[in-house]
């Protein structure tokens, strides 16, 4: 975005490039997501003091959910894609 482009005109856009990709390529993506050790430490350290932990994502929830699961994490906060069916 580099600020020439609002949020909403850039989740537009992002959505646009999906156009026909099936919701299976969140599987591909998930086997190269690399969470870093100090990233697990970090969170399990301070859920055991008792905070509460998010993801905020400019991504998408399925990748959000499962960054959540891999790291113990309370909420998350990304985009949902409504995929919309036409019927003559």
């Amino acid at each position: 975005m580099e600020g020439r482009i609002d949020f909403k005109e850039s989740l537009r856009r992002r959505v646009a490039l999906l156009s026909g990709t099936p919701t299976t390529v969140y599987e591909a993506v998930k086997k190269i997501i690399e969470i870093q050790d100090g990233a697990k430490i970090l969170c399990a350290r301070l859920k055991r003091l008792g905070f509460k932990l998010a993801v905020v994502s400019g991504g998408f929830v399925p990748l959000a959910q499962y960054v959540q699961g891999q790291l113990g994490l309370d909420h998350i906060f990304a985009n949902t894609v409504y995929f919309m069916v036409g019927f003559d």
